[in-house]
Order: structure tokens, then sequence, then C-alpha cells
């Protein structure tokens, strides 16, 4: 077995677009990334499928982007509002499919409150694979 390595959230690093970070990191010889995926960082879910793709070789030639944090919190899914649901599942439905783009294997979202809404189900909605 060999030792965990440690890797970079972007948000320790500011002022690099994605790729600058990327290369940046693998020139530090960091084994992983995450990145803050949210409109607070480098809003994944409105890049284009082009910039993603981009993204995603920058990662297989310098350091790969293992993960994405949203700026959703887990609340927000469960909102008693049927159009605030409905937004956030729609926001991180994006997400997820921008993360796997970039080559992220998880999306990280925040949890601040207990949700109190209706229950979801990650799997069939989502298809997030499960993992045992």
């Amino acid at each position: 077995m060999s030792a965990a390595g440690i890797g970079l959230y972007s948000i320790g690093v500011r002022g690099l677009d994605v790729p600058e970070l990327l290369e940046w990191a693998g020139a530090q010889n960091v084994p992983f990334v995450h990145l803050r995926g949210g409109p607070r960082g480098y809003d994944l879910a409105r890049q284009s499928p082009q910039v993603l793709a981009h993204w995603r070789r920058r990662g297989e030639s310098c350091v790969p982007v293992t993960g994405v944090t949203a700026d959703l919190d887990l609340a927000d899914l469960f909102a008693v509002s049927a159009p605030e649901r409905a937004r956030a599942r729609a926001e991180l439905e994006l997400l997820v499919a921008a993360a796997a783009a970039v080559g992220a294997g998880w999306v990280r979202l925040l949890g601040r409150a207990v949700p109190r809404g209706p229950v979801l189900c990650f799997r069939r909605c989502w298809r997030i694979p499960v993992l045992a």
C-alpha cells in the first residue's frame, strides 16, 4: 500500500484559469486537483463542451481533476418549494455532467443545514455510481 497523496483544492491558488492551474500543479508534482465547480469558482456547469474537453486534456497531460465541489447546499435539493428543488436538481445535473467531462469522479455538496423536504433517490435521478 502506498502513502496517500496530497492534492490541491483550486481555491488554494487564486488568479489562474483551469489550464494554468493544472500546468502549475503538475510542475509542483501535485498528484491531483479538486476544482471549485460552482458559480463562485470555475462555473463548470456553464462551460462549453469544447472548454471542458480542453480542460480534461490538460488534466490528462499535467495533473488530473479528481473531484469537483458545488456551491449548492444539500438542503437546496430538499427545499420545500418545488421550483427551488427543481432549480437545484437541474444545477446539480449540469454540474455532474461537467465534472465527468473534466474527468472528475465525484461532486461534493455543502451540508450547512439538515435537509427538510422530500427524499431524493440519487441513483435513479442522476445515475451517480454508488460505491459498495
